[in-house]
């Protein structure tokens, strides 16, 4: 099992000394490129995706009831040593700050309806965002609305939005890929990759779930996935 970074030369150094302030005994060293693929064999591939709106936050590393590396790595371990590769690749990029902004505005709506389900389902996040680039129509001034109040659940769910909004954002793609020599074998080896990621299920808020490729939208994916190409299309905000 190998971990492999791709980045512009300049930042090598940088990242070098950050995975090592982090993981003091691994080792860090230039390498050619990887191949996981059976020339004879099938290949399986599936995009993660979030299943709800994305200024729902997934579970992430501050809930640590297990290991999320280690859940993923036993996956991973179950592959044989011929004939079999698999990997998970994330290509990521800075998020542009209009999601930021996004999210305040759907905390602001939740807090307004008293709900997070009314918050979240009276407006699209596609409208919001809309609304944060081109403005907002003048509300009528003598109207007064009362607040809506939140129980005490859906408040210690607000706060875990509003927590994604104040953290840096990414734009995200995430690919599993598998090969195998055939392919019932390649698509159970990429359903136990698919299961590793339950663990990130966050009640009440959000998940992970998955779109499948075949076909002509396999080979897409792969030539993304082998090129490293950023699908703006199938990008998830984490």
């Amino acid at each position: 099992l190998s971990f492999y970074i791709g980045i512009p030369r300049k930042f090598s150094a940088s990242i070098e000394k950050i995975i090592q302030s982090v993981f003091s005994e691994a080792m860090v060293e230039p390498v050619k490129d990887y191949n996981i693929f059976n020339p004879e064999g099938f290949a399986a591939a599936a995009g993660v995706i979030l299943e709800k709106n994305m200024a729902l936050p997934i579970r992430s590393y501050r809930f640590p009831e297990s290991d999320p590396l280690k859940e993923i790595t036993n996956a991973f371990s179950k592959l044989a040593e011929k004939g079999e590769g698999a990997a998970l690749q994330l290509i990521v990029r800075p998020a542009n700050k209009r999601y930021i902004k996004l999210i305040s505005s759907i905390v602001a709506k939740i807090h307004q309806e008293g709900s997070i389900i009314k918050g979240l389902g009276a407006e699209s996040a596609a409208f919001i965002l809309k609304k944060i680039i081109f403005g907002e129509a003048k509300k009528n001034e003598d109207v007064i609305e009362k607040p809506k109040i939140l129980t005490f659940q859906e408040q210690e769910l607000v706060k875990q939005i509003e927590v994604k909004g104040f953290k840096p954002l990414f734009e995200t793609n995430i690919r599993l890929v598998v090969s195998a020599n055939n392919l019932e074998r390649a698509q159970s080896i990429l359903g136990m990759l698919k299961a590793s990621f339950v663990q990130f299920a966050n009640p009440g808020l959000n998940n992970f779930t998955f779109k499948d490729y075949v076909g002509r939208n396999l080979r897409q994916f792969i030539y993304d996935f082998s090129f490293r190409n950023f699908n703006s299309y199938r990008q998830i905000i984490l």
